[in-house]
């Protein structure tokens, strides 16, 4: 398992002492107890605390798999870097994501590596409540619906929508009147500028991605489930419910997209 950098550990983002300190102190950990999240063979999500008080971090590092990779690494351009700005971007708006802490790079065992570090969240992904076919999904269209119109109300998308990519923390039970629960996104470096007039193609390909995942994993999400997801996402971006039949053509469109893609067996295997 890929473990953050041990050696030669450098503060890519912040240039403040206490990322610094941060750095110094991943160097020194010991990632034996480390509860992996995600894992391939060039990448990880791990959760760890450094040291036995600390406040519960995770830790998702990767490797660089070409010259062309640590390249535009090198020049601000990677996949990390994409990363950090857009969950930079999603704070500074409001949006529920994890804080970043820090942007790190190094070796461990001669490999050149490089870490984000993120304040830990303590919360089922949506992926595990898809696959247990928990009563809490259900609760989980309508506010779903609404990031998702809000990021497309602010010309953004994700490329990436996979439900492992989203934690689900129940609401207050004693706030009757608040939400049933709050979504945080994960893993966003797949945001990407919305295209002009791309508001339909956007939700099409985040429903699919919704999809594919738990295919993949011979777990499908309950097809009314999605259709719930994007009914809501339309009532939220135009202020009123969309017709049956029109929600029955953007899952037309979803199922040919699904039908289309030539393995959905996700490449990070979520644990």
């Amino acid at each position: 398992m890929l473990l953050p950098p041990q050696g030669s550990v450098r503060v890519r983002w912040p240039r403040l002492p206490e990322a610094r300190a941060l750095a110094e102190a991943v160097a020194r950990a010991d990632f034996s107890r480390a509860a992996p999240l995600k894992v391939s063979e060039s990448r990880s999500v791990l959760m760890a605390r450094l040291g036995p008080a600390g406040a519960p971090l995770v830790f998702k590092t990767r490797t660089f798999p070409s010259a062309l990779d640590l390249a535009r690494a090198a020049l601000g351009r990677g996949a990390f870097d994409r990363e950090r700005r857009a969950s930079l971007w999603l704070s500074a708006r409001k949006f529920s994501t994890p804080v970043l802490c820090a942007h790190l790079a190094g070796t461990r065992s001669g490999r050149r590596i490089e870490t984000l570090v993120f304040q830990g969240l303590e919360a089922p992904s949506l992926l595990s409540l898809i696959r247990d076919r928990d009563p809490l999904l259900d609760d989980v269209a309508g506010p779903l619906g609404a990031l998702w119109a809000r990021l497309l109300r602010s010309n953004r998308y994700l490329a990436d929508a996979k439900p492992s990519n989203l934690l689900v923390q129940s609401g207050d039970p004693a706030r009757a009147d608040g939400p049933a629960c709050r979504l945080w996104l994960v893993d966003v470096g797949s945001l990407r500028r919305l295209p002009p007039v791309g508001e339909g193609r956007a939700l099409v390909r985040m429903i699919r991605d919704l999809s594919l995942e738990p295919i993949g994993l011979g777990a499908p999400a309950p097809e009314r489930w999605l259709a719930n997801v994007a009914a809501w996402t339309i009532h939220a971006l135009v202020g009123a419910p969309p017709s049956q039949a029109f929600v029955a053509g953007i899952m037309g469109r979803v199922r040919l997209a699904v039908s289309r893609h030539p393995d959905p067996t996700p490449r990070d295997t979520p644990i």
